[in-house]
C-alpha cells in the first residue's frame, strides 16, 4: 500500500476519526495504526498513507481547518518528521 512507512498524526482522537472519514470520502487509501511511542501526541492512533498522497492530504486538512500534528517517515528504527512544501 505505501512507498515506505509514512504516517500522519493528529492532535486528538476526534480529529483522527474526522480525517479518516474525509480520506474515505476523497478516495485516499490509509491504514489506521497505533502511534509509535517515540512520537508524542494525545492521540494514540496514526494514519499510514502513501507518500504520494501527502500533498493532497495536507491540502484537504488546510481546506477543512484540521490541524495535523505532523507527517513522519521511518528511517531505520527511528521516526523523522517530514515537512512537505
Amino acid at each position: 500500500m505505501t512507498n515506505g512507512d509514512v504516517i500522519v498524526l493528529m492532535q486528538t482522537v476526534h480529529l483522527h476519526m474526522l480525517m479518516e472519514s474525509i480520506l474515505e470520502k476523497e478516495g485516499i487509501s490509509f491504514q489506521t495504526r497505533i502511534k509509535p511511542r517515540q512520537l508524542g501526541t494525545d492521540c494514540g492512533m496514526a494514519l499510514e498513507v502513501d507518500f504520494d498522497d501527502i500533498d493532497r492530504i495536507k491540502t484537504i486538512a488546510e481546506r477543512k481547518n484540521i490541524l495535523i500534528f505532523g507527517f513522519f517517515t521511518r528511517c531505520n528504527d527511528n521516526w523523522k518528521q517530514y515537512i512537505p512544501d
